[in-house]
């Protein structure tokens, strides 16, 4: 697991104001209790923003895949790839919906061992797809619990979170003081029990 060796505390460029952006941005208030600092960098370029978001709906919302299994992928790779922010959001929501941080570090052990099979499955895959280091044996042991469509849902939030893991930390985005306080970014892994 790659490690962030301080906390980004500016950003990189300046945040477009809360009270500019667009309304449809402004709404995300209501989903994080405020406006990401990411959404106030993407707001430079507002169709990449809107496209984004539409994205991240398609892989999040809904579907196939249960979300706290995708939450706990996104976690995940995030973790491995060092970016504190997306770690901070995603594990801080976790947390908000009763996930504890024995549970978060047992997601972010070197072997995923949370007591259950599917998840696990699907974070081991998670670290290896992110590291493109998938195989046909890794793919044929997510298989025992995912369908083929389930399989390429888990795949595309492995690549949401590695696009958005590397554009935030490249930007230097800032953890919004909610998401620093409950601290998902900073929990160690659980040790190897043998």
């Amino acid at each position: 697991m790659k490690e962030q060796t301080t906390a980004i505390r500016h950003a990189r460029i300046p945040l477009v104001p809360v009270a500019e952006l667009p309304p449809y941005m402004q709404r995300l208030t209501e989903i994080f209790g405020t406006v990401p600092a990411s959404m106030q960098a993407y707001a430079h370029r507002p169709e990449i923003a809107a496209a984004f978001l539409a994205l991240e709906n398609a892989v999040l919302s809904g579907g196939a895949v249960e979300l706290p299994i995708k939450a706990g992928v996104a976690y995940v790779v995030s973790r491995d790839n060092g970016c504190d922010y997306c770690a901070a959001h995603v594990g801080g929501l976790m947390k908000g919906a009763g996930i504890s941080d024995e549970q978060l570090a047992c997601m972010i052990s070197p072997t995923p061992q949370t007591g259950n099979p599917t998840l696990d499955s699907a974070l081991a895959y998670a670290r290896l797809a992110a590291r493109r280091a998938a195989t046909d044996s890794s793919l044929a042991d997510l298989s025992k619990h995912f369908s083929t469509e389930q399989i390429v849902e888990l795949t595309c939030v492995v690549g949401l979170f590695s696009w958005t893991n590397h554009v935030h930390d490249a930007l230097g985005i800032p953890i919004e003081d909610r998401f620093e306080k409950l601290g998902a970014h900073r929990i160690r892994p659980a040790q190897e029990t043998s």
